[in-house]
């Protein structure tokens, strides 16, 4: 969940995004990335970027001669993001990403400026989903490329059908409503939006993962108090991060390993269309 409109987090929380968000996240950063294909000297924005997963991907495969800018209204990401460095041993020569701060539905870009547009996890955050993309279809050449994910259903994670119920135990239902933001742009929302911003040939499919995540007493309480509902559970007194936790490990008993790691399937929809 890349930090869109709605979604503020700051100083150690977005740290904590950067670090504990990641497993969840990668698979469908590659699968983003792959889909929409950025070319060595192509010009990408990561729009609603966060912390910069896919603006770093992206990175590595447009190259020295490529451009790639991040946009995100959230000051503690991109103060993460800046921190990170795209190039890699297996990427040599990636180039550094341009951090922007703007709202997605007032981008501070020319007409026409990239030949690819990626929006990973923040169309559910963004404050008018029509405005936003039709920011986006301004600022992409025509013949240019958009691609987007959003969490598919919530029964397609049962990670978050499990935290969901933890947060609402621990929290009451205002958390658990904080929670369900995540999942106010479905698949039918999103596709609808992108070609009423005048984007074509769109496709649209769920991208299923099995991702791995550390033992659940050690990582759960640092990937909620990395989100924005995880707030409300740690209001709720010191001793309800390791109850959320604890919660949490009974709901995903059955995706247990032996070595007590969680293995789990994690669903998102994506959308990929031409400008």
């Amino acid at each position: 969940m890349a930090g869109g409109s709605g979604f503020q987090v700051s100083g150690d929380a977005a740290v904590r995004y950067e670090r504990h968000v990641a497993p969840i996240m990668a698979p469908f950063v590659g699968a983003l990335v792959d889909a929409v294909r950025p070319a060595p000297g192509e010009a990408v924005l990561d729009l609603g970027c966060g912390t910069g997963f896919v603006a770093r991907e992206a990175a590595r495969r447009v190259g020295a001669e490529g451009r790639v800018t991040g946009v995100d209204l959230n000051p503690g990401m991109l103060a993460v993001a800046a921190e990170q460095a795209p190039e890699t041993p297996e990427a040599p020569g990636a180039p550094e990403v341009v951090w922007a701060q703007a709202a997605a539905e007032a981008l501070p870009f020319g007409d026409d400026e990239f030949d690819v547009v990626l929006c990973q996890q923040s169309a559910q955050f963004f404050a008018d989903l029509d405005a936003a993309l039709a920011q986006a279809a301004r600022v992409t050449r025509p013949g240019g490329r958009f691609g987007a994910t959003v969490w598919a259903s919530l029964e397609g994670s049962p990670f978050f059908v499990a935290q969901r119920l933890a947060i609402e135990a621990i929290g009451g239902a205002e958390a658990a409503r904080s929670f369900d933001t995540a999942f106010r742009c479905p698949a039918r929302v999103l596709v609808s939006a992108v070609r009423r911003a005048g984007f074509v040939a769109l496709d649209s499919r769920d991208v299923t993962a099995n991702v791995r995540l550390p033992r659940l007493d050690s990582f759960a309480p640092l990937q909620l108090a990395a989100l924005p509902w995880g707030r409300v559970v740690a209001e709720a007194g010191p001793t309800a991060p390791a109850a959320y936790a604890a919660i949490l490990a009974d709901l995903l008993n059955p995706y247990v390993t032996a070595d007590q790691s969680v293995l789990i399937p994690f669903a998102s929809t994506l959308v990929t269309a031409t400008r």
